[in-house]
């Protein structure tokens, strides 16, 4: 029997599935482009909630990018600490402290736009929907990638939250269809 492979993300999920409480023995972080860029360090009452959170958002990364729980996107409420962490790579990244589940977020960009289109194809049936898919799909994800930034400054925070925003709008708009139905 080979041992599980700590670097190996699906390994990683299935095993946290089973002993959630190994997830605050691990440095989690937050990556861009396969670079971690940061530490996440979930501290407070909720840290718990956070830390299951986290595990949830590992397993839907790992899955199948054609599956609706697949995840390519995650906004990360936090506070940037003095703290660095050295990774086992070398690397010495700075220490986000996230204290609240509140506003951490994940999504697929192709679920976000079939919701946004459904909820356009309810106000208006004659709409080209495969127009509307290939528009609006590209257009977030170079909302996505044109517009990233590590949230340094409170411009690129404002910009990080409005490219969160799209994704919150089309969760009201489903709402706001199912409801009226």
């Amino acid at each position: 029997m080979v041992p599980p492979n700590p670097y190996d993300q699906e390994q990683m999920a299935r095993y946290l599935a089973t002993d959630p409480t190994e997830s605050d023995s691990l440095i989690w972080t937050l990556d861009l482009e396969l670079t971690p860029i940061y530490a996440i360090a979930p501290r407070g009452t909720f840290a718990r909630d956070v830390y299951q959170r986290l595990v949830q958002v590992l397993a839907s990364q790992v899955a199948a990018p054609t599956d609706d729980s697949f995840v390519e996107r995650l906004s990360l409420p936090g506070y940037l600490t003095d703290e660095k962490v050295q990774l086992y790579s070398g690397q010495v990244v700075p220490v986000i402290e996230v204290r609240n589940v509140r506003a951490l977020y994940s999504w697929n960009v192709n679920v976000l736009v079939r919701n946004a289109l459904q909820a356009l194809q309810a106000r208006d049936p004659a709409a080209d929907a495969e127009a509307v898919h290939r528009s609006l799909g590209s257009f977030l994800n170079r909302v996505y990638f044109d517009l990233r930034n590590l949230g340094f400054a409170s411009p690129d925070r404002a910009l990080n939250y409005a490219a969160t925003n799209a994704f919150q709008s089309t969760l009201s708009w489903s709402v706001t269809i199912t409801t009226a139905s």
